[in-house]
């Protein structure tokens, strides 16, 4: 199963964290009123459109159900998060994300005298990263976009955590325990029909301590999506329209070492594909996408096989203040 969306924390991180990222959109919400958005992608945030002196503040449900092992443990396992992403543009080029990962996993297997439930909550890693435009144009309705972004994922999340059984499963503790660059391209090509989005990213995970490193991981998504409502635009302003489209995503996660040896039953790789959809005002835009696995080859032993993954998000666009320009 791909680390994105299974996490667990201690508590004093999380507390925060949710302290932060209140202030901050309390403050986006006070700054302005909300305006048109682009329609973004669903399952990654990379190709997240930004316009200058704006702010996005995105919101997710997301719950995730995995099963598939075929061992003594019968593991079958619930993740339910609520990550939270803020960006912003302070200028036509350059925009800065901020994304963190509340959640909730529930992992049910055979013990001693029947089953048993085991749990964690909290936060996992914190995301920052910054995305500047190499190329783009803008005429008669279409416009196309090329980004590279790097960041660094910081340690706020929980790798190493441990209940009455033992310590838990790599799929409930995706943090890495360490300070991790990440960094990539992204591209966006958009008519007023037809939208098209990718990225391609890679996280380096380093040491977490002397006896643990988790592996790393790369990825890249496509998203494509057509207009469906109204079939026609009006000549004039911006109506209320629905989008349905398809998004997809291959991840590849390297071994993780502890105690400095390999662990062969961590790693692999996975294809998934995302029917989806969203409707897009003046003020907001909401949407869903159900994650199907088409693909899953995890390397090893006991590693659980995701069976549907579901993203529903609301975003809400606001007015900042224009920075200074000293450029």
């Amino acid at each position: 199963m791909n680390r994105p969306g299974s996490c667990s924390a201690s508590a004093r991180p999380g507390r925060r964290l949710r302290v932060a990222l209140a202030l901050f959109v309390w403050a986006a919400m006070l700054a302005g009123p909300a305006r048109k958005a682009w329609a973004p992608p669903i399952t990654f945030v990379t190709a997240l459109p930004v316009a200058q002196d704006q702010a996005v503040v995105r919101f997710y449900a997301d719950p995730a159900h995995a099963s598939g092992e075929q061992g003594p443990l019968d593991r079958e396992f619930w993740n339910l998060a609520f990550p939270p992403l803020v960006a912003w543009g302070p200028t036509s080029r350059l925009a800065f994300f901020a994304s963190a990962m509340p959640l909730d996993d529930r992992l049910t297997q055979n013990v001693a005298g029947g089953r048993a439930t085991r749990s964690a909550g909290g936060f996992g890693d914190t995301l920052l990263f910054a995305r500047y435009t190499l190329y783009s144009f803008d005429d008669l309705g279409e416009a196309f976009v090329l980004d590279a972004f790097a960041g660094v994922s910081l340690p706020s999340g929980w790798y190493n955590k441990s209940d009455a059984y033992g310590r838990l499963p790599p799929e409930m503790q995706p943090g890495s325990g360490s300070v991790d660059p990440y960094w990539g391209a992204t591209a966006m090509w958009k008519t007023q029909q037809v939208e098209f989005d990718w990225d391609a990213s890679y996280q380096y995970n380093a040491p977490a301590s002397a006896g643990y490193r988790l592996g790393g991981q790369a990825r890249t998504d496509v998203a494509a999506y057509y207009r469906v409502v109204p079939w026609t635009l009006p000549d004039l302003g911006f109506n209320n329209q629905l989008w349905a489209g398809v998004e997809s995503n291959v991840y590849w996660d390297s071994r993780e070492k502890i105690g400095g040896a390999i662990n062969r039953n961590t790693g692999g790789a996975w294809w998934y594909v995302d029917p989806a959809f969203y409707y897009g005002t003046p003020f907001w835009t909401t949407g869903a996408a159900l994650q199907l696995p088409v693909i899953q080859n995890p390397r090893g032993h006991g590693q659980l096989k995701m069976d549907w993954r579901v993203y529903v998000y609301w975003d809400y666009i606001v007015v900042m203040p224009a920075m200074p320009r000293f450029w």
